[in-house]
């Protein structure tokens, strides 16, 4: 599989730690900067862009979202609508001692 991971900091441990994982199990997987790409969900036709440009042939989107970007990425736009409550709760969870937080199926948030 080639995976897309989203991430500020490919080189926190949790990170290198899951990119061996997969390298260990014959995955391609990529570190993007979350913070210069934008990801759509709200289609049929889910995509991904980085820089202005479409990045296509990944099979899977990890999000790896920091809770002290939050603020940041709810006032640049980036998060909209009823995400918004959702990542803020996170957030909140990790300030009073959980140490990780999964929304649905796919999206952490950490502290």
């Amino acid at each position: 599989m080639r995976l897309a991971l989203l991430t500020r900091n490919a080189k926190h441990y949790s990170h290198l730690r899951l990119i061996q994982a997969a390298k260990d199990r014959g995955h391609e997987i990529v570190p993007i900067d979350y913070l210069r790409c934008h990801v759509s969900i709200t289609s049929l036709q889910p995509s991904l862009r980085f820089r202005g440009t479409t990045l296509e042939g990944f099979d899977a989107v990890i999000p790896r979202i920091a809770a002290s970007d939050l603020p940041r990425l709810i006032g640049d736009g980036h998060v909209t609508g009823g995400m918004i409550p959702k990542l803020l709760a996170g957030a909140e969870a990790l300030a009073q001692g959980v140490w990780h937080v999964r929304i649905g199926a796919d999206t952490m948030v950490t502290a």
